[in-house]
């Protein structure tokens, strides 16, 4: 497979024949016969041939709030957009494109992930305070020629001047010193194949300012009967970069899925069992991740563990993982019936 172009021409100017769309600061000619599916903070366009197994989909992201480093927004983006969900691969980068104040990087890595593989193509682009992402997923180089006309099309108009606006760089004083204490949580979209599930699957901790702790899982997918939840309760330290996590109880649970197949419904408690409670200490770290605008708990072992899984299948790699900050009143995770 070719290198599909990531030093690409997204400021190159050219324009289009077809009439041009607009998504947020974005203009864009939208590839022909492609599905489309725009939401409120994205919008993707999905071609695919299910005889021969080939797929490709391009999604454009709503401009974010950012520093001036294209560099370091790239590598911000690659974390929250591809590493968290395709590939811990680092990217292989291409050359820098500037034009009239912003600046382009790109980078592209293998990925496989549910016996599917392919590559993970990311585009950012930097300029005025402002960031946008394109991420491109693709198993063939037969969508080449319509990726290469939509990355042509694309287009971006400078942001409307607000006044006595702070640079968002400024958010990130002091964030390493953020303490550990409220809601953390891990969330993560299904794939069918290149498809978009309404599955998910979720982990939160939350620690309390009293020194204790709680973790909760839960798994939807649509290839699996059951709803996997599971729950723990403990105590922690922090000492300098460690937090030490000492499990006190938990459980695991099944449950059937409701009628109607809601996500966030449940059926009947089919069965428990305990909850592996395992005594670890982290290296942490806390970093704000400006293209994201959040804080993010990075959490380091030499070891997995059952609440956070593996990261790597190499002897004496340290496993990561990053979490990200929300409210205490936003979790994503319902609890089941009962279960406080």
């Amino acid at each position: 497979m070719k290198k599909l172009l990531l030093f690409y021409i997204l400021l190159s100017g050219c324009t289009s024949q077809a009439q041009k769309q607009t998504f947020d600061l974005v203009s864009y000619t939208a590839p022909k016969g492609w599905k489309v599916d725009k939401k409120e903070k994205t919008i993707a366009f999905t071609k695919e041939d299910n005889a021969k197994g080939t797929f490709c989909v391009i999604t454009l992201y709503k401009t974010l709030d950012a520093g001036s480093n294209s560099k370091e927004n790239f590598n911000t983006s690659w974390e929250s957009l591809v590493k968290e969900t395709f590939t811990d691969a680092a990217p292989e980068m291409q050359p820098v494109s500037e034009d009239k104040g912003w600046t382009a990087e790109s980078g592209y890595a293998s990925f496989e992930k549910e016996g599917i593989s392919g590559i993970v193509l990311l585009a950012t682009t930097t300029g005025f305070g402002k960031l946008a992402n394109i991420l491109i997923l693709t198993n063939t180089d037969i969508y080449e020629k319509e990726m290469t006309a939509f990355l042509e099309s694309v287009d971006l108009r400078k942001p409307p001047i607000t006044e006595n606006k702070k640079p968002a760089l400024e958010k990130r004083v002091n964030a390493n010193n953020a303490p550990v204490v409220g809601l953390w949580g891990f969330y993560n979209s299904e794939y069918y194949g290149n498809v978009l599930t309404s599955g998910y699957f979720r982990k939160e901790y939350t620690f309390y300012e009293d020194g204790t702790y709680q973790y909760r899982r839960k798994d939807w997918s649509t290839t699996v009967k059951e709803i996997l939840f599971a729950y723990e309760t403990g105590t922690y330290t922090v000492s300098g970069n460690q937090l030490t996590i000492s499990p006190k109880q938990g459980k695991k649970e099944w449950w059937s899925k409701a009628a109607n197949q809601r996500t966030n419904e449940w059926g009947k408690r089919l069965s428990v069992t305990n909850h592996k409670l395992e005594k670890i200490t982290y290296n942490f770290e806390i970093k704000y991740l400006s293209g994201m605008e959040k804080n993010y708990l990075m959490l380091r072992s030499a070891n997995p563990t059952e609440r956070d899984g593996k990261k790597s299948n190499q002897n004496n790699s340290l496993h990561e993982f990053s979490y990200s900050q929300r409210k205490l009143n936003e979790s994503l995770i319902d609890s089941p019936p009962g279960t406080k």
